[in-house]
């Protein structure tokens, strides 16, 4: 079992694994070889995620979906790796599921406030000028007076729609 740590340790996690399984078969109650499954697990589904974001942010968005998607299968309800799938959908052009996959999120974590922002830009890019109003105004409202790229477009974009919005009742 410490060699099967020993691999854990060095993120030699299929020789690890290999070696818990061959303990858990002569002992199928041995808890420190059920920890380093889970462990190992739990690792291999983090690096899942951080190779599906890594083809998200090389642009090869058709194996990232992919990628996200068998992370996804495993982690149904991760919200990062929701937030990501939205993000591929969005560069294959798919926006109609990309937007409900952010207010799957929003349902979720009514504090996710990048799902805001990229819900309010699918909407405005769709011409629902009003919700995506609202989407704007509370993805600035969570970012509490932060000062990025993100808060400076959405508060200007804010003002812009209000402003042509109010032009359309005149």
């Amino acid at each position: 079992l410490s060699s099967a740590w020993a691999y854990y340790s060095l993120n030699d996690y299929s020789n690890a694994s290999e070696l818990a399984n061959r303990v858990i078969s002569l002992d199928k109650n041995n808890a420190d070889a059920k920890n380093i499954l889970k462990n190992v697990e739990e690792m291999q589904t983090s690096a899942m995620l951080q190779d599906a974001i890594a083809l998200y942010e090389k642009a090869d968005y058709k194996t990232a979906l992919s990628a996200l998607n068998t992370y996804l299968s495993k982690q149904t309800n991760d919200e990062y790796g929701l937030y990501y799938k939205g993000l591929t959908l969005d560069e294959l052009k798919k926006n109609n599921d990309a937007v409900k996959i952010y207010k799957s999120i929003i349902s979720k974590n009514p504090n996710f406030a990048e799902a805001y922002y990229s819900l309010a830009v699918d909407l405005d890019n769709m011409e629902n000028y009003k919700d995506a109003v609202a989407n704007y105004e509370k993805f600035v409202s969570l970012k509490n007076g932060q000062n990025d790229d993100m808060t400076k477009f959405s508060t200007a974009r804010i003002k812009e729609l209000k402003e042509y919005l109010a032009s359309l009742k005149k």
